[in-house]
């Protein structure tokens, strides 16, 4: 079977789904002809006129007569789609033009929700996406068989807390390797070359320890300031003052944040007694 998870497809599918021109597929297509055997071009023909055929009936209006050949065409295309060895996100390209004809011709919310499914279970890591599947799944809501729906709303809201949790893991161990870093930088054991790689792997990670805006530049203006004590020691005056000056620049950068945040909370506060005497 045509494998078009493979690179040499790029181009042709970026013009097929992604944001390249449609009318240049045919062309695409002839510059593979030297490097894909005949029955794959065979099946890549096919599959260019099959998806052009769904792109323009997808594209007419819902007014217009559609034949039962061309509602078929939809479920066969959903079946290639199934099969079809092709990346996820051009997956649920095929099955949201499914879908499309679906709206217009078919107007089966139970089977708008088997489609958002399978659309679903190739949407891994856009949590804006799984979002919108969230939203669009209530307008089909009052389908046939509710079970189908409310088991969709729960894959949904699973993925995208799966996604939180990945994220809270993440963090976690982060932090950790951040304090682990933090001791040894402490610790008599290790060299002034090895601290400062250290020192050098603790601003690589520090925006992704989840520290408030404040901290973040405190602890980046401390780290700094490590630096420059270090190669102060190693009479490296160039770099030593370099540190120094990026600590001062941390450091007012947070002094300011601190700042802004006093302002806003007296005005809060002032804002506040102004309404109990109201």
């Amino acid at each position: 079977m045509l494998d078009l998870t493979d690179k040499k497809y790029a181009s042709y599918l970026e013009c097929r789904f992604g944001s390249g021109y449609r009318s240049d597929c045919a062309k695409e297509i002839e510059c593979l002809a030297d490097k894909i055997s005949s029955e794959e071009m065979s099946e890549l023909k096919t599959f260019d006129r099959k998806t052009d055929g769904i792109y323009h009936l997808i594209s007419r209006d819902e007014e217009e007569y559609v034949s039962k050949a061309e509602l078929d065409s939809l479920a066969e295309y959903e079946k290639l789609a199934d099969k079809m060895r092709i990346s996820p996100q051009h997956k649920v390209t095929m099955y949201e033009y499914v879908l499309l004809g679906c709206d217009k011709f078919d107007r089966s919310n139970t089977h708008a929700l088997q489609l958002i499914d399978k659309m679903v279970d190739n949407t891994e890591k856009d949590k804006t996406k799984l979002q919108r599947y969230g939203d669009r799944i209530k307008s089909y809501r009052y389908c046939q068989d509710a079970k189908i729906y409310y088991n969709l709303e729960k894959k949904i809201a699973d993925k995208l807390k799966g996604r939180r949790v990945q994220t809270s893991e993440k963090k976690e161990e982060t932090l950790a390797e951040f304090y682990r870093l933090k001791a040894n930088i402490a610790s008599p054991m290790f060299s002034a070359d090895e601290k400062l790689k250290m020192l050098q792997k603790q601003l690589e990670i520090e925006k992704d320890c989840g520290f408030g805006r404040a901290k973040f530049y405190f602890v980046q203006s401390d780290i700094y300031t490590k630096m420059a004590n270090i190669y102060s020691c190693q009479h490296d005056d160039f770099r030593s003052e370099e540190c120094r000056a990026k600590s001062d620049d941390s450091l007012y950068l947070a002094n300011n944040i601190m700042r802004h945040a006093k302002t806003k909370s007296r005005a809060g506060q002032n804002t506040f007694k102004n309404e109990k005497r109201r």
